[in-house]
């Protein structure tokens, strides 16, 4: 009886074979699963972006990405985002930003892991302007800022408190977990008259209050022996 080729025991072998840094004979057991129509899962694929990554064979690492659609697999953002930051990791911004740039042509819609990863890779150049643009690019095409991206822009913290205040006007209203990320890291500089504005500026604005990010303040409060302080924060919250 001949040996029938299936999904799960090839993708075995391919993840197995990559963790070892053998590509050589991922390449071979790839050719093989293409020359019998193995239908096999995205995931792989972003395995083997990770994986010809972290061993900076980054050219290499391209290959699946083009070669997905010969497998009968549709390239979602998955595939897209982390491609992006095996370019980004790796110091080939330039090429990164060439494919985020083509990204809608290839049929994708960015989302903010995209634009993410398009911050993080300015700001590790030091690019600091260059990442505004791309968060003003990422709002005016309506896509919404997440956690990560305020936890990226954080070491400038008046623009960003100015970025989170202007976004409302292009149609993208911050959250309450985007004043928790600012306020903790004013509370960790020890500027705690900030910390405190932030909280009078969610209550103008009718935010449902939030205990996780009055427990920043409260807990700041009373670490530094203000406990009259927290307990007008605190009181504060009660009646909102």
């Amino acid at each position: 009886m001949g040996f029938k080729p299936d999904y799960p025991s090839d993708s075995a072998v391919i993840y197995k074979l990559a963790r070892c840094q053998d590509f050589e004979a991922v390449e071979e057991v790839l050719g093989y699963v293409q020359d019998n129509t193995v239908h096999f899962q995205e995931t792989l694929c972003i395995a083997l972006f990770q994986h010809y990554g972290k061993a900076h064979l980054v050219d290499k690492a391209v290959e699946p990405f083009h070669r997905m659609t010969c497998f009968n697999r549709v390239r979602t953002r998955q595939s897209l985002n982390s491609l992006l930051n095996v370019h980004v990791d790796n110091d080939r911004f330039l090429v990164a930003n060439e494919l985020f740039d083509k990204a809608c042509k290839l049929g994708f819609r960015l989302n903010s892991v995209a634009f993410n990863v398009m911050i993080r890779g300015q700001l590790e150049k030091g690019e600091w302007k260059q990442a505004c643009k791309v968060f003003e690019e990422m709002l005016e095409t309506k896509v919404e800022p997440s956690v990560a991206t305020f936890n990226s822009l954080i070491g400038e913290h008046d623009e960003v408190k100015k970025m989170m205040f202007d976004m409302e006007y292009r149609g993208c209203k911050p959250a309450v977990v985007n004043f928790g990320v600012l306020m903790s890291d004013l509370v960790k500089r020890g500027k705690i008259e900030e910390a405190k504005s932030l909280v009078h500026e969610m209550k103008k604005r009718h935010f449902k209050k939030d205990v996780v990010t009055y427990n920043i303040l409260i807990n700041y409060l009373c670490k530094e022996g203000r406990a009259a302080e927290a307990y007008k924060v605190l009181f504060e919250m009660q009646v909102m």
